[in-house]
């Protein structure tokens, strides 16, 4: 069955959908930042687990959930948090996060981890705790989805793109430090004037051969980006409903390869960042992306093992799928246990390996794939 470039060739006598990995309770504790609010209030900004601790992991196509305690006794609460990659191949990936709304003010709060991607992401929750949040309340705008309609919903600043790029180029051989953690809370949570916080200017869409370029908001129709020879950056904000992950669709970029690309989705509040390696171009080229709901097929389930074998077209370049499989069941019988990917200059071949652990009777699982793909031509 083919799909705007897609076949999924569903040989499965058994799917799988990996149960989440449930950890402790994790106390915040050693704030990287603060900042002080009338009356000389405090609010203190941490990551868990705490620097010099082995960060947090997430296997491919898997979940993971931790709880967060904010240090302080219980009338200290937490106002924000974000679920922010450790290294250069996990901002290279895509999560999903779950995070309790800003303004529900609660002592310990739950954070689920989605995977999207065929790696492991390693990562530490971001989190900002007070014990008199009536002084710093948090930022709430209108986000506007893919499909054109307009929500209220969490506001972050453009912190994803930045903190892909602090990555770069402090942190090849080490882990970050407090202070570039420090920078990326205080983009991300508003707490300075920064893009994407309520009251910044509108951004022109265009590509940026620099290593911090603007975002721009995702349009329902797409949006048009001007590309030059050699390396080019676009960042996108979009809102995103559920847990499916985003299809990006490309169109356009003739003499143009994907290197890199990572998404970060917190509550529905989605960033995109994808580099463009472009040559043989006269003056300028175009490109436009268009977010749109991932392409879905659905499966009967059994007890056992199978297979999920699919096909695609895709951009040239490197940039691999996300994908989601579910048993529409909130933990899951079934789970992916392995997959094998091969990539061409125009084409992907994926095979998951699936297993249900006990008879799920006429259940149907569902497949989502996401990412970067080809638009229909």
């Amino acid at each position: 069955m083919t799909h705007r470039g897609v076949v999924l060739a569903l040989a499965a006598s058994t799917i799988v959908l990996v149960t989440p990995a449930y950890g402790g309770t994790i106390t915040l504790k050693a704030p990287v930042t603060e900042r002080v609010g009338a009356e000389s209030s405090r609010e203190y900004a941490y990551v868990g687990p705490a620097l010099g601790q082995p960060a947090g992991t997430v296997g491919p196509l898997a979940d993971s959930v931790d709880t967060f305690t904010c240090a302080g006794g219980a009338n200290s609460v937490v106002t924000r948090a974000i679920i922010v990659p450790e290294d250069t191949g996990s901002v290279d990936s895509a999560t999903q996060t779950t995070l309790p709304d800003p303004g529900t003010y609660t002592h310990s709060f739950t954070a689920r981890v989605g995977n999207w991607s065929l790696n492991q992401v390693n990562y530490r929750v971001a989190a900002s705790c007070t014990d008199q949040p009536h002084h710093f309340p948090p930022p709430v705008g209108t986000c506007r989805s893919s499909m054109g309609f307009g929500v209220r919903c969490n506001v972050y600043g453009e912190w994803f793109g930045p903190w892909a790029a602090t990555l770069s180029a402090c942190c090849s051989e080490r882990a970050p430090a407090a202070a570039e953690f420090s920078e990326a809370i205080q983009e991300a949570f508003c707490w300075k004037a920064w893009p994407g916080c309520p009251g910044s200017a509108a951004r022109a869409a265009t590509a940026a051969p620099t290593v911090r370029a603007a975002a721009v908001a995702a349009l329902p129709a797409g949006n048009r980006f001007t590309l030059r020879n050699g390396t080019n950056l676009i960042a996108l904000t979009f809102f995103s409903r559920g847990t499916r992950p985003p299809a990006v669709m490309l169109k356009g970029a003739t003499g143009c390869r994907a290197q890199r690309m990572g998404v970060s989705v917190t509550n529905g509040a989605g960033q995109l960042r994808l580099t463009l390696s472009c040559s043989g171009l006269e003056h300028t080229g175009a490109v436009r992306l268009t977010i749109k709901k991932a392409i879905a097929r659905s499966f009967p389930l059994r007890r056992g093992d199978g297979k999920l074998h699919i096909k695609l077209d895709k951009p040239p370049g490197t940039v691999k799928p996300y994908v989601l499989i579910t048993d529409g069941k909130e933990r899951g019988e079934c789970g992916s246990v392995g997959h094998k990917l091969r990539v061409s200059t125009r084409k992907l071949d994926l095979r998951v390996s699936v297993h249900c652990s006990r008879e799920v009777r006429n259940a149907i699982g569902r497949i989502y794939v996401g990412g970067l793909l080809a638009a229909d031509r």
